[in-house]
């Protein structure tokens, strides 16, 4: 469960920072914590709190940077040849492409299918975890 994966992490590195783009993960933190009564849950407490270890990246970049860009997102920045110039192996992915895909994956039957599916969602989460942290590899550049 995530929850108990945070806590380990967190009794590991007491200086644990999560880099996220958005505010996406803080809301959905807060959706489930509510939908399922945790808000009183240490760890939920942990996350949405004034301490929190969530660092949204994508803060520093519209308070700080104005980019010749229609807009904001992780794609728009991390594609862009003079920025991070980082391609997804799959041009047709994003947010909404994987939750379709996701719902899919639940409902398909055939094993080999199922597996593609599985495949193709994990390669779309590994590229947005490259892209953000080569995203915050730059301000080391």
């Amino acid at each position: 469960m995530l929850l108990d994966k945070i806590e380990e992490y967190r009794n590991i590195y007491p200086d644990l920072i999560l880099a996220h783009y958005s505010s996406h993960e803080r809301t959905t933190i807060k959706k489930y914590a509510e939908r399922y009564s945790m808000e009183d849950n240490e760890t939920v407490i942990y996350l949405l709190g004034d301490k929190s270890p969530l660092f949204d990246m994508q803060k520093p970049v519209l308070e700080s940077l104005v980019l010749p860009l229609q807009g904001y997102g992780l794609k728009d920045i991390c594609k862009h040849k003079d920025l991070v110039n980082f391609q997804w192996e799959d041009d047709d992915s994003g947010s909404q492409w994987s939750i379709v895909q996701f719902n899919r994956f639940l409902e398909e039957t055939n094993p080999e299918y199922r597996e593609q599916l599985k495949t193709d969602i994990l390669g779309y989460n590994r590229d947005d975890v490259i892209a953000t942290r080569r995203l915050g590899m730059l301000r080391n550049a």
